[in-house]
């Protein structure tokens, strides 16, 4: 089961690129990216958890597009 972990939770040097797969999927929904803010590295014991606040503008629909957009990434987003 780590195994599989391993390879759905980016590493710590992969987080910029799943920040850029989160931007791309606000602009395939057809949101505006207001702000991407960090907040405190979570450290756990076996993964940490980087959180970011993310501010997008748009209409309710292209809001739900760019949830079912993250969900469908590669990577565990949350």
């Amino acid at each position: 089961t780590l195994a599989v972990l391993r390879q759905l939770v980016p590493s710590e040097h992969e987080v910029p690129a799943v920040l850029e797969e989160v931007s791309t999927a606000a602009r395939r929904a057809g949101l505006e990216l207001g702000g991407v803010q960090p907040e405190p590295v979570m450290p756990g014991d076996q993964f940490d958890t980087h959180r970011y606040k993310v501010t997008v503008v748009g209409t309710y629909h292209a809001l739900t597009a760019f949830l079912a957009n993250v969900g469908s990434l590669p990577r565990v987003v949350a």
